[in-house]
């Protein structure tokens, strides 16, 4: 049995088209900075020579601690005055790019389902942004810091994907071993590939799903909420298509007797006749 499962977060649990959110992060992001007085264009590129920095963190410090010295080695007069208009653009013109992402109303219930089936949930993002930053973006689909036991934030990671030391350190800070946990994410080289490095079983989402419809991920008790009524599942798994839901073996709603799918719908229907 599995203890342990890890999300990424952009274009799994949250989608986006990637170059169209990059398009919409420095936008904002630069037009921010430009009253600073700072050159954007050159602003843009020591952004993305942070960013890289972090991806080669070898754990001497933080995430954080790389990406604010490789800014400060540039704008050390304006060091203050950039952390200050960071966290205002986080907490504001941030929050405009949720326009861009697809809304999925199960990725709710997928994660539900793995809080009442694994011990532990984390959410393993490539950990470049901020606390704040990371929740916000969780907010756009309807979930919270709080729907995981761990968050990868720039403020407590020392390592990026594709090294395989950022999920050793996550690991570690639950004792676990790679063989008690699963790996889902979209990223092959930073995802799947790195996680199946040091021995996580990993999937993609799709396969993910299709490994719940097929029974090769164990479960035993689901609980879920369909029109606003509790829903508890008894069986070994619960199966998903690409438009919802579509079975359980045998279900209980809002604490009644177990009855099959079929029966269980009626009722619900009747109810909210």
């Amino acid at each position: 049995m599995k203890k342990a499962i890890l999300f990424d977060l952009d274009a799994t649990l949250i989608q986006f088209n990637q170059k169209q959110f990059e398009h919409e992060y420095f936008t904002k992001l630069l037009k921010k900075i430009e009253p600073l007085g700072i050159n954007t264009a050159e602003f843009e590129k020591v952004l993305w020579s942070a960013v890289k920095n972090m991806y080669a963190n070898n754990g001497e410090k933080t995430n954080e601690q790389v990406f604010w010295d490789t800014l400060n080695i540039k704008y050390s007069n304006h060091s203050s005055k950039l952390k200050e208009t960071f966290d205002d653009y986080y907490s504001n013109e941030y929050n405009s790019i949720q326009k861009i992402v697809k809304q999925n109303q199960y990725v709710k219930q997928i994660v539900k389902y793995c809080q009442q089936n694994f011990e532990y949930v984390i959410l393993a993002t490539n950990p470049f942004f901020p606390h704040f930053a990371v929740a916000s973006r969780l907010e756009w689909v309807g979930l919270s810091m709080n729907d995981f036991d761990y968050v990868t934030t720039y403020e407590i990671a020392h390592y990026s994907k594709p090294n395989p030391k950022f999920f050793e350190e996550v690991l570690d800070k639950f004792g676990l071993k790679p063989s008690d946990c699963i790996m889902v994410g979209n990223n092959e080289a930073e995802d799947y590939m790195t996680a199946t490095s040091i021995g996580i079983e990993s999937y993609d989402e799709q396969s993910f799903l299709d490994a719940l419809e097929e029974k090769t991920i164990e479960s035993s008790v689901i609980q879920i909420t369909i029109d606003n009524h509790e829903v508890l599942s008894v069986g070994n798994t619960i199966i998903f298509e690409e438009k919802g839901i579509t079975h359980f073996p045998m279900i209980s709603i809002d604490g009644g007797p177990l009855m099959e799918f079929s029966e269980a719908r009626k009722w619900v229907d009747a109810q909210e006749a």
